[in-house]
């Protein structure tokens, strides 16, 4: 669920820092 998360980039629930 880490390439889905990196899509939406809009909720920081993995890093904060490698999704912004």
């Amino acid at each position: 669920m880490d390439r889905q998360k990196r899509g939406v980039a809009m909720m920081p629930i993995v890093i904060p820092g490698m999704t912004r």
